[in-house]
């Protein structure tokens, strides 16, 4: 091989730049090449170039499932999970622009698990002594930001996990050092929608049956009836519980 041979990616046959290549297990991706690769793909060295080119025909093929996309539902403050209920059919956005960003559109039935973590950050709080310095308080107090995370398992050819983080800013609820109190959580609104929220997410994609969006009951509490498929609000698309109630809870049309 000749000292200065220009390489090229092996996907496309694009010279390499000096930056953004990628390398697979078996060559070298060019840095375009590997930005059209879904943002759930891991590490690129763990796949051949075979694969890698198969999931490039997909993820171009992926832009017509886009196109074709009608928004009826999403949730999240930043990351968003939007659903289409007429195709039955989702995908997680994490910009403006989905057309550019060519999220992977995926059906409700490719959902084997969704699962909520909410992590917990605690940070003791501090008061000022005499002189000015800030010092524990007697006995120690704490406030804890907690943040909702969304896992979904899903069935894909190159990768099984895609997460989602459902708020904007960390809720922030007072607490000791064993935690923050299932009281305190029931009592903070934002808890309780985030919580909520998750559990709508998780019953519309495994076909649960739908708790009223936005009450103050959490999950926990919320009705256990047996598994079955959503309907949606013809006008907005929430899904809700045949039969649970007369009107959508969402935007007030009056259902079947």
């Amino acid at each position: 091989m000749a000292l200065f041979e220009k390489k090229t990616c092996d996907i496309c046959g694009d010279k390499l730049g000096l930056t953004g290549k990628k390398k697979a297990a078996d060559g070298i991706l060019c840095k375009g090449c590997a930005s059209r690769l879904s943002p759930w793909t891991g590490d690129i060295k763990e796949y051949d170039l075979r694969q890698l080119r198969s999931q490039l025909v997909a993820r171009e093929a992926n832009r017509q499932a886009v196109a074709d996309f009608t928004l009826t539902r999403s949730y999240g403050d930043v990351e968003e999970i939007q659903l289409d209920a007429t195709r039955k059919q989702f995908m997680l956005v994490t910009t403006d622009n989905v057309t550019l960003e060519n999220p992977d559109v995926f059906d409700f039935d490719a959902v084997l698990d969704c699962s909520l973590e909410i992590t917990e950050d605690r940070i003791e709080d501090k008061q000022k002594d005499e002189k000015g310095k800030l010092v524990s308080f007697n006995p120690p107090r704490y406030h804890f930001l907690m943040d909702f995370i969304l896992t979904f398992k899903v069935q894909h050819p190159c990768y099984d996990t895609m997460t989602l983080k459902l708020n904007r800013e960390s809720v922030s609820l007072p607490g000791e050092g064993a935690g923050v109190s299932a009281a305190e959580r029931e009592k903070s609104p934002d808890y309780r929608r985030y919580s909520n929220m998750a559990e709508e997410i998780r019953n519309t994609l495994l076909f649960h049956s739908v708790p009223h969006y936005g009450s103050s009951s959490t999950p926990s509490q919320a009705d256990s009836c047996t598994p079955a498929a959503p309907a949606f609000c013809p006008s907005c698309g929430t899904p809700y519980a045949p039969g649970a109630t007369a009107f959508c809870t969402e935007c007030g049309t009056k259902l079947s």
